[in-house]
């Protein structure tokens, strides 16, 4: 099978969680793109070769016979099984349980995506796969790169920036508004007394990463 990752705003994918993100969920599904802020500047010239070429390889795409069986390279298999055993270790030491939940996804996203790319590759010089076809090294390799050296990063910057007030930094909001309020004439805060005692049903709901990040 074939799982094609498209893209989204960050606004729109927290408008589509709608502030409760499930584990096997929507924002998990993705390639997800931190993109520094845009800079006013002239509009680049469209590239109408670039745009012909492009129409050209989905049309080729199209037109390709749906049923053959592709295979990974030697090479290829082994390229996927050290990225495994890398994944694997990463998602043991992984904190963030979203995070973690979505790092778990990418053991069948990873063959997923050399499958795309070699199809890409074959349709750009025109060509179809045909049975028996195997995706060679290189590509397994561009494929495990762009996960784990691009697409790490951008995740973490997700899970530990854009969504950090999901929900732990709106809690330790509540006991901040909770301290000033109340705490006026304390010099010291006590976590039963001040923190959970008055709070004890919203900590109790919060994940173990979320209460240490609150």
């Amino acid at each position: 099978s074939a799982v094609l990752c498209g893209g989204s705003t960050t606004v729109a994918m927290r408008s589509c969680a709608g502030g409760k993100l499930q584990n096997d969920g929507f924002l998990q599904r993705t390639l997800i793109c931190i993109v520094p802020d845009m800079v006013p500047g002239q509009d680049s010239t469209p590239d109408a070769a670039a745009y012909a070429a492009y129409d050209q390889i989905l049309e080729t795409l199209l037109q390709m016979h749906g049923n053959v069986r592709l295979h990974l390279s030697r090479d290829a298999r082994a390229i996927y099984s050290e990225f495994c055993d890398n994944l694997r270790l990463r998602i043991k030491t992984e904190t963030n349980e979203k995070m973690g939940a979505q790092l778990g996804k990418w053991y069948g996203l990873a063959p997923r995506l050399m499958l795309l790319y070699y199809l890409i590759e074959l349709a750009s010089r025109g060509q179809h796969a045909k049975e028996g076809d195997q995706v060679p090294a290189e590509i397994a390799y561009q494929c495990c790169s762009l996960l784990m050296d691009w697409q790490l990063s951008h995740i973490q910057e997700f899970w530990f920036e854009v969504m950090a007030e999901q929900p732990g930094r709106k809690f330790a909001q509540t006991v901040a508004a909770h301290i000033v309020a109340n705490c006026q004439n304390k010099t010291e805060i006590g976590f039963r007394e001040d923190i959970y005692k008055p709070h004890w049903r919203e900590f109790d709901d919060l994940k173990t990463w979320e209460q240490k990040e609150a």
